[in-house]
């Protein structure tokens, strides 16, 4: 009987896993924008990708969120294991890089920043002012513990329906916020409302994420309509960012973030599950807090070993696109070396 219980578990476990490899195909993409958008890009896909490309990472989590039965000091430690060590060990380590080859060559070289700062910034916490000049993507880390500690806090206390009722209230409240001159709060505090209405969205949709498609509509014609509204709005609100708590119109800001989501979870489902993309999509934190890094050595290369002028990267769509897939697949070893603790997800 025993026996029976446990070939019954193992073939639910990997059902699951055939049901939710959508979720590393939507985080390899997803992480793809990421350091696409860090290139030097053509300004109007910057605007595309910066419309919904952060809210999708926020999204997922809320796909993989899980209460269990923690209390929050023990979720919070195990959380702080996952995101804020390795905000550590990758943060020092890139300010080291900084300190000896960053800020004397490139572009690096022509900013006057003092040495101390990045130290400060670390503490600090937040992307924008050269803060984290060394390595600017570490701001996602520390904003999405806060998200996540206050949203179980939350979640655990009230009802779903109650839980996107406070949600939205917090959204709306620190959308306003954002349109003054409040001072930015240390750990992306600030962008916390606004995170926590994306994740809470991906927590209580995650079954209504999981189905194959949308209805009768095939995933490919949902990819195609949300890929075009979500351009469209982001045309029309220009210059969102989620670090920078920059969102123009709140509601156009939101529906073109949830399209964008839409558009990638539904293109998710149309590519079949593959070691490449269940490879990537399980190292998203090594690729985030490294691309960086990555991006300068392989642009090193192309100018003074292949001697591509610098100005041939500024909006060279093809170039950049060479530099991110690149910067990815050469950090395919040093995730290995990380494992399993190189994943932005619960499982």
């Amino acid at each position: 009987m025993l026996l029976a219980n446990s070939h019954t578990d193992l073939g639910k476990e990997l059902i699951m896993k055939k049901r939710m490899y959508w979720l590393d195909n939507a985080k390899s993409i997803g992480i793809f924008l990421v350091v696409l958008g860090h290139l030097s890009i053509p300004s109007k896909l910057h605007n595309y990708i910066y419309a919904f490309h952060m809210p999708l990472f926020f999204f997922l989590s809320g796909v993989t969120f899980k209460h269990k039965n923690f209390e929050l000091k023990e979720f919070m430690l195990k959380r702080a294991r996952v995101l804020l060590f390795p905000y550590l060990v990758f943060g020092i380590a890139t300010y080291l890089w900084w300190l000896a080859i960053g800020r004397n060559f490139g572009s690096g070289a022509s900013t006057i920043m003092p040495l101390y700062r990045p130290l400060v910034g670390m503490l600090y916490s937040n992307g924008i002012d050269g803060w984290l000049i060394h390595n600017v993507p570490l701001w996602f880390l520390t904003c999405l513990f806060i998200t996540e500690c206050i949203f179980f806090s939350i979640s655990k206390t009230v009802s779903k329906k109650t839980l996107l009722i406070i949600i939205s209230l917090i959204a709306y409240f620190g959308y306003l916020l954002s349109s003054t001159n409040a001072p930015r709060l240390p750990w992306g505090i600030n962008i916390v409302p606004m995170s926590q209405l994306f994740l809470c969205a991906g927590y209580l949709l995650k079954e209504f994420a999981g189905k194959n498609s949308l209805g009768r509509l095939p995933n490919s014609m949902i990819t195609i309509a949300t890929l075009a509204l979500t351009y469209w709005l982001s045309y029309k609100n220009w210059g969102a960012d989620m670090n920078h708590n920059h969102y123009g119109n709140l509601v156009i800001y939101v529906i073109a973030a949830i399209a964008g989501i839409i558009a990638i979870i539904s293109f998710s489902k149309i590519i079949p599950p593959n070691s490449i993309m269940s490879y990537i999509g399980k190292n998203t934190l090594t690729i985030l807090v490294l691309h960086g890094f990555v991006c300068t050595l392989l642009k090193g290369i192309f100018i003074f070993l292949l001697n591509f002028p610098l100005s041939e990267f500024n909006e060279t769509l093809l170039l950049n696109l060479i530099i991110a897939v690149g910067s990815i697949l050469a950090l395919f070893p040093v995730a290995f070396f990380f494992g399993k603790k190189s994943t932005l997800s619960y499982r």
